[in-house]
This record gives C-alpha cells, structure tokens and sequence, in this order.
C-alpha cells in the first residue's frame, strides 16, 4: 500500500490525493492492526467478515485499481476533503462500536433463543436438499408472475413477499461443501451433485435477471474456502490454491462480469416479458461481446455526468471494470455528500423520509388494524433516490433504487450528530450478527449464514446506509430467522432425522 501511495503522489501530485492516501492508510491501519485476528475471526465472525471487507473494498482497492487504469484517487470529486474526512469518522466508528460490543458480548440468552428456536440444529442432507426444493419452487413462483403487475411490490401480497424472501433458500446445498462447519461430522461431499444442480440455479438466475442470487452462491463458496484456511491455519498460497484465485478472478471479471451486464441491460423488459423471452434475449446478449460492449456504453452514455459535474446528472461512474466499480466506489461517497452539502444537512425531507422509512417496518396487516390507511409503498424508496430527485430538481420522485454513501445519508438526516447515533446502531447490530454463530462449546456457522456470507462481506458497501441497519435490527433479521426455523421445522416433521 505504501508502494501504491508513493506513485500516487508522483503522478498525481495534488494536496486532496495527498489526505486521501493518508486516509486510506489510516483506515487500513486502524482496521488491520485492532481488528483482523484470527481470534476474532472465530469469536466474532460476521462482525470481522463485514469490517475486513470493508477495509478491503475502500481502503486497499480505490488505490491500486484507479492507478492500474491511470486515475487518481480523485477521480471526478466534488469535495474530495469532506469526502476523507467522513471516511475517516466512518471508519473509526465502525472499528470503535466492534471493540465495544467485543467488551459487552456474551454467547448468552440471544443465542440462547435462536438454539430455542432450533436455528443452530444440524440438517441432514436430504433435508437441505428439501428446503433447498423449497426455493426452487418460491423461483418458478416468481418466474410465472414475471411479466405481469404480481412483480410489483405493492401487489405481491403477504404470500408474495414470503415466495420473494425463500428464493435464497435455493442455494442452501452450498453449505454441504462444508459440513464440519454447520456441525455434521465424517460427511461425504456430493460434488457431481451440487454441479449439476448449480447449473440449473443459474439458469433461474439468468431468466429472472436476479445476479443476486448467481453471485451469491459464487461468492459465498468462494469466500468461505477462504475463511476455513483462516480459521485452520492453513498455507493461504500454494499452487492449486493460486490455480483456483486465477481461474476465480478470470471467470468474475471476464465471462461472469459479461452475463451480469447482459443481464443488468435487460432487467426492465424481464418485468414486461415472459421468463423464456428473456433468457433468449440475455444470452444473445452476451454471446455477441460487440453489441455487448455497444449496449453497455449506451446505457454509460445515459447516466453521462457532464464531464463530471454531478450538479447536472447523477453518475457513480469511478472505475471501468464493472464489478469492481460497484464494490469499492468512493464517487458514490463523494457524490452523495456533495449533494447533502448542497441541500443541506439534517434536513427536514430527510427527516420524513426517514419517519416513512419506519412506518415502512411495520407489517401491512398491523397498520390496518390501527387504521393507518396510507400506501406505505408509496415511500417505497432509497435515500440515494432522495437525495438525487432533490439535488437534480426533479418534479416527481425517481425510484430507482440507487446506492448512496453511508456518511452523506448519515449527515443529511442528522448532521455530525450522525455519527454518534451510528455508534450504538452498529454495536447492536454487531452483538446481533456475534449471536448468530456458535462458539463455545462447538464451533457452528448455520447454513443460512453460509449461504448469505456475500452479504455480510458487502455490508457496508454503498447502498442505503444506516437505513440498513435499522432494517436490519427492527425487521429483516428476526424475519430471516423465522422464515429459516419455520421451514426447517416443517421439513423436520416431514424428512425425519435418522
């Protein structure tokens, strides 16, 4: 890092890439030295895939890759100084709610419930295999609504929300690649298996245009191999492990990042056509890399910032290779808090959003009972496409789903005050995620956190900031819980265990 930070300075000599390499340094610094141990691998294992990543993601690639292809750390920032300096508030508050919740945690009475509620008892095979039949069928669900007004949230009804949340039930069979860690012993792996039936979630995965769910179950394999070379002290480097990265990092930013695009540029025509339409449309897509490479431009050229003034148009556009452009982009930081300085910080909108985004927790048929008549899915939106239809002047609200930085959300809801509030939000939801792996007297990673790893290593990329903890910690996290013990326990009496 110190190599990359010498060049930077001598090819772009400028006093803002000067604090941002000193940044960057002092993030990956702070993180590597206080919070990348193996012992707090083993004892705080979301908490330390989630902080590692991230150190990864803005602190160690921003550098090297932007000079790999000639930029600086800079490139096409507004307010590169307020930019680092929220980095480093972020950071630090980050790490210092981690080493908080280390000191407080105990494997106690909240894991004690999720034991209670059989989320850490061990599934055989052909119960896996089971539930995982269980997603296939909430996948073919979706795909014979896809075309028609069912796909929209509003009109999905309860049934159609619960399809939507078992779909990642389909790749659970991940997990038998590594039975020592959800706690079956002397297990044969059923390889030929898991190849043939990945094939056919893949293409589900084309023709309902869901990249999640493909990229899920890639990275999570992926990821997991490498935290088990960790956790056993294994050589990290050898030569089929080195075999494995190349042909790893070839597929994900050669053939992979090619169908993912494909699949990005006909994501609206899959809600208006029917799944066989638009598998057919996808792989022609990217069969033709000329046409590919045209579409994508096109689809660049639309989103143009003008040469890079956001003030015009909103573009998170930093580097060139898709992948790596959507984990480890600081424009999108930059860009949303240039927008939130230029609007204003603790903001009286933000202020609504944020009241509606809390109504939005609450289940539908809870608010009717209190008679709260209001279309909740009418704030169905992020803060990023607040932030955007506000900066932009836009009349009506875009709805888009953009990804937005956690610091510039944090200071347009609440100022620097943000951060203080951040603190205890994220030491809540570390003591969650420690809760949900065993440690004490067996080491037990559940299947479903083995299947969902790439979401805990892109936990603090850019997408809604704090909004996602605070769904997390009123909703989304109990409701997987649920969703998983309710399903397992039903299997159970179904396929018992011998």
């Amino acid at each position: 890092m110190l190599f990359c930070i010498v060049i930077e300075c001598i090819a772009f000599p400028a006093l803002e890439n000067l604090f941002g390499c000193v940044v960057l340094l002092y993030g990956w610094l702070f993180i590597s030295r206080t919070v990348l141990k193996v012992d707090f691998l083993y004892h705080y294992f979301i908490p330390f895939v989630a902080i590692f990543f991230y150190g990864i993601c803005f602190f160690a690639l921003p550098l090297g890759v932007t000079l790999i292809e000639g930029k600086p750390i800079t490139f096409r920032f507004n307010v590169p100084y307020i930019t680092f300096f929220n980095l480093m508030l972020n950071v630090t508050t980050i790490v210092l709610a981690f080493h908080t919740c280390r000191r407080i945690y105990k494997e106690g009475w909240l894991l004690g419930i999720w034991k209670k509620l059989g989320y850490f008892k061990v599934p055989t095979e052909a119960q896996i295999w089971a539930m995982a039949g269980a997603g296939i069928f909430a996948l073919l669900y979706n795909i014979t609504i896809q075309g028609t007004d069912m796909m929209d949230a509003e009109n999905k009804g309860a049934w159609g929300q619960i399809m939507n949340q078992m779909t990642k039930f389909a790749i659970l069979p991940i997990a038998m690649l590594f039975p020592k860690y959800y706690g079956r012993k002397n297990t044969a792996i059923p390889r030929t298996s898991l190849i043939v039936y990945f094939s056919f979630i893949i293409f589900l995965a084309i023709v309902t245009t869901k990249r999640t769910l493909m990229f899920t179950g890639i990275v999570s394999w992926g990821l997991m191999a490498f935290l088990v070379v960790l956790l056993e002290n294994k050589k990290l480097f050898k030569t089929k492990t080195n075999i494995l990265i190349i042909i790893g990092l070839y597929l994900v930013t050669g053939p992979v990042a090619d169908l993912a695009t494909a699949m990005i540029l006909n994501r609206q025509s899959a809600y208006s056509s029917k799944a066989g339409e638009t598998f057919t449309n996808i792989w022609k897509l990217y069969s033709d890399k000329e046409k590919l490479h045209n579409a994508y431009n096109m689809a660049s050229l639309s989103n143009s910032d003008n040469g890079g003034d956001n003030f015009y148009a909103w573009s998170e556009y930093y580097v060139d290779n898709i992948l790596l452009d959507r984990i480890c982009n600081l424009r999108t930081q930059d860009l949303t808090l240039d927008y939130a300085t230029k609007l204003g910080y603790d903001n009286s909108k933000m202020h609504r959003y944020a009241e509606n985004f809390l109504m939005f927790q609450i289940p539908t048929p809870i608010l009717d009972i209190f008679g709260y008549t209001t279309n909740k899915f009418d704030s169905n939106y992020t803060p990023g496409d607040l932030l955007s239809t506000e900066g932009l002047g836009l009349k009506n609200m875009y709805k888009g789903f953009r990804v937005a930085g956690d610091s510039g959300i944090g200071l347009y809801w609440m100022g620097y005050s943000y951060y203080i509030f951040a603190f205890f939000i994220y030491v809540l939801v570390f003591y969650f995620f420690s809760s949900l792996v065993s440690t004490k007297l067996q080491f037990i990673i559940p299947i479903p956190i083995i299947i969902a790893l790439l979401k805990y290593m892109t936990y603090f990329n850019n997408s809604t900031g704090i909004f996602k903890s605070l769904n997390l910690i009123l909703r989304n996290g109990m409701q997987d819980i649920l969703l998983y013990v309710i399903l397992f326990g039903v299997i159970r009496l179904i396929i018992r265990q011998k």
